[in-house]
């Protein structure tokens, strides 16, 4: 069994140029390491998480309420990529269960 592989991007901006068919960078390095990775990925591998559900903000941001956030995560590990809209319009979560050793 093979699992799809999804690149996840916590930046808005890095995301933004990432996906953009024609990014607007100031530097011509960092234009050079999008346009690489676009011929690697196509928009669709590519997802940008929100900062709320960001488990990894914790590894390199020192943040005693984000050190907590990590703890109880690690207790009940769960994936979210996106938000999703419900039909009555409210946002709600969706999360997936992950197996945890």
């Amino acid at each position: 069994m093979s699992l799809p592989m999804v690149h996840v991007v916590g930046a808005k901006s890095l995301y933004d140029s990432l996906v953009a068919e024609n990014p607007s960078l100031s530097e011509k390095r960092s234009l050079i390491n999008v346009r690489r990775v676009q011929q690697v990925l196509s928009p669709s591998q590519i997802h940008w998480v929100p900062t709320g559900l960001m488990h990894a903000d914790n590894l390199t941001k020192y943040d005693l309420k984000l050190q907590e956030r990590m703890r109880i995560w690690l207790r009940n590990p769960t994936v979210q990529l996106r938000e999703t809209a419900s039909r009555g319009g409210d946002r709600t979560k969706t999360r997936e269960k992950t197996d945890a050793p």
